[in-house]
C-alpha cells in the first residue's frame, strides 16, 4: 500500500480538488472500484453524488437505483461506488481501492494535542488502513 500527501496553502482548492473532483475522475476511469472518503465535513459524498446526478451523462457515470445515499452509493456497470464518513467515524462495510482523508486534524488546537494526534493515528491504522 502506498500513500500520497497533497499539501497546498489554505483556501487554494485542496479539498475541492482531492475530495470532490478527484473521486469523480477516478470513478469515471475505474467504475468497478470503490472509494472511501473521510473528512470533518460530511458534504463531500453528497457533492459527488449530486455531481453524478447533474453531469452523469457527460461523465459516463450513473448511480445504481436504490443505492443513492449521500454517504454510500454504487455505480452502474460494476461493483464500484463510494463510502463517505466523518473523520474518526466508522467505515464499515466493503473495502476500498482508494481512501481519501481530507484534513484529519481539525485545527491547531487538535494538532498541538498529543491525545488528538494519537486518536487520528489510531483511527488511520485501525479503521482506514484495514479497509484498503
Amino acid at each position: 500500500m502506498s500513500a500520497s500527501l497533497l499539501t497546498m496553502p489554505p483556501r487554494h482548492g485542496k479539498s475541492r480538488r482531492a475530495s470532490r473532483w478527484a473521486p469523480l475522475w477516478y470513478l469515471r476511469r475505474n467504475p468497478g472500484h470503490r472509494l472511501m472518503i473521510a473528512s470533518y465535513s460530511a458534504d463531500h459524498g453528497r457533492w459527488i453524488r449530486d455531481a453524478i446526478h447533474t453531469w452523469g451523462d457527460d461523465l459516463g457515470l450513473q448511480l445504481k437505483p436504490g443505492s443513492q445515499a449521500a454517504n454510500r452509493f454504487d455505480i452502474v456497470g460494476g461493483e464500484g461506488g463510494l463510502l463517505a464518513a466523518v473523520i474518526g467515524g466508522g467505515l464499515t462495510g466493503r473495502g476500498a481501492h482508494i481512501a481519501i482523508v481530507d484534513d484529519p486534524i481539525k485545527d491547531m488546537a487538535d494538532a498541538d494535542s498529543p491525545t488528538m494526534r494519537k486518536r487520528a493515528w489510531d483511527w488511520w491504522t485501525s479503521v482506514v488502513q484495514t479497509r484498503l
